[in-house]
């Protein structure tokens, strides 16, 4: 069959040509620069599916052998975003004088409104803002924003057989999407492979096994690599316990550390899988430096001047929270979309690179997955 072609060119003449970016510039500028009034429907929209530097209250708090329960409330007693399985949450608190910031799984499993987060504090973390939250007493006051992650289930991009493999607070994603499998009829299969070191570490093992044999739509393997322990598979989250559950219609999902994710890599090149059926939320290489160094950190942020201490093995992100500066940061995923920061003058090495041409040409950087190697000038909007 033959299609007839109708393409009209515009004419564009020397003038034109030569007026284009000034005419473009003009259009731009013509237009109302004012903010989003919060009546729009935009606005609204946007405060049902996200949340932007909202106090909430950790309103209950649940201490066991492997991980800390903690129930988060709003300040305003509003309705918050409905959470995807897989999402999770900034958490940012003043502890000892300085502002930090760290995100944390939902591990809820309503998919109603929602008046209340619960998140996953796992034992084995030893980070300062995890021992804080879990040593913490009385109604604490922290901030919130959200909501973040891309390793969730998307009924467009995923089949409907899932496998889920996972390490440490990984699990807390993976729990939250058996919660929901559960709790709303999702009819999906949902292969969780989970992988730790000991017995001890296991989080959620009860509630797992329980979901495992109430559902037959829900699978459980825990395999431990540094222990043998009755019941249990010993090693690591193999190529061949992954094609136990592998089907011509599977999506993978990952959740864990650089370790697991390296590991993943090679175990699963023997499937030779469309990279569009594997989803990992993203990381942040380790940066291995033996000989620390100072250098000296000068911030421009709101019409103001900052300076603070900073060393070549700590990244930009925790100079800037150590400086008690509040930002609004995805952190520590190497992909942040939220604050706007731009390196004015000085070396820095930026370990798992997101950034697109245009942010490397403006000199655009995450403050999460970047180390000074001198004296550094950066501006924050």
């Amino acid at each position: 069959m033959k299609y007839e072609k109708n393409i009209k060119l515009s004419k564009l003449d020397e003038k034109d040509f030569k007026n284009l970016l000034s005419n473009r510039n003009n259009f731009i500028n013509s237009g109302d620069n004012s903010f989003v009034p919060a009546s729009s429907p935009i606005e609204k929209l946007a405060n049902q599916i996200t949340i932007v530097q909202e106090n909430f209250y950790i309103k209950s708090k649940e201490v066991r052998d492997e991980n800390t329960i903690i129930t988060l409330s709003p300040k305003n007693n509003r309705n918050i975003p409905i959470h995807r399985p897989g999402e999770y949450l900034v958490l940012s608190t003043y502890i000892a004088g300085n502002y930090y910031s760290r995100p944390y799984y939902i591990i809820n499993s309503k998919n109603q409104g929602e008046s209340e987060y619960t998140i996953s504090v796992l034992k084995k973390e030893k980070g300062l803002v995890s021992e804080y939250l879990r040593n913490i007493k009385g109604s604490k006051e922290v901030t919130i924003n959200g909501l973040y992650g891309n390793a969730y289930y998307n009924s467009v991009r995923d089949y409907d057989n899932i496998i889920a493999i996972c390490t440490n607070y990984g699990i807390n994603a993976v729990y939250s999407l058996a919660k929901r499998i559960l709790s709303s009829g999702l009819k999906i299969t949902l292969n969780i492979i989970y992988s730790v070191k000991k017995y001890s570490e296991i989080a959620f093992r009860q509630e797992l096994q329980e979901m495992s044999n109430q559902s037959s739509r829900i699978n459980l393997e825990i395999v431990i690599s540094d222990e043998v322990v009755d019941g249990y598979k010993t090693g690591y989250a193999s190529e061949k316990i992954i094609s136990k559950y592998l089907t011509d219609n599977t999506s993978i999902l990952i959740y864990g550390e650089e370790g697991l994710l390296k590991y993943l890599n090679k175990e699963l090149e023997g499937f030779k899988l469309p990279r569009r059926l594997i989803t990992y939320e993203d990381y942040l290489p380790r940066c291995n430096i033996r000989n620390p160094k100072k250098y000296q950190l000068l911030i421009k942020y709101n019409g103001k001047e900052y300076k603070h201490s900073c060393y070549n093995n700590v990244t930009l992100l925790d100079s800037i929270e150590d400086s008690q500066l509040i930002i609004r940061s995805q952190s520590r995923t190497g992909k942040d979309c939220c604050c706007n920061v731009k390196l004015l003058a000085g070396k820095v090495k930026i370990v798992n690179d997101n950034r697109n041409n245009s942010e490397k040409q403006l000199n655009m950087i995450d403050p999460a997955n970047t180390y000074p190697n001198s004296n550094t000038l950066i501006e924050i909007s």
